[in-house]
């Protein structure tokens, strides 16, 4: 079926059809739009609470390797336990 085959009623009806789903689309895209907003505002959270989480772990194997020093006098070595 060509368009010259219509009426001009069934070429606005399906006009106004198309225009239905370009605005039902449109919002499927705003929705989805959002979706990547909030996701990538929650990626950007986590990336800054794993770079908090590397520069603590940095710290925490500097403070250790002091200790496992070969270097480090006993008594600045901790020991596992406490038999005193």
């Amino acid at each position: 079926m060509s368009w010259d085959d219509l009426t001009k009623e069934e070429i606005l009806s399906r006009f106004l059809q198309l225009e239905e789903k370009i605005d039902d689309l449109e919002e499927q895209l705003i929705q989805k739009n959002e979706q990547i907003d909030k996701q990538a505002e929650l990626i950007e959270k986590q990336e800054k609470v794993i770079e908090q989480q590397s520069k603590r772990i940095e710290e925490l194997e500097a403070r250790l390797r002091k200790y496992e020093n070969p270097h480090t006098p006993p008594s600045k070595r901790r020991s596992g336990t406490d038999s005193d």
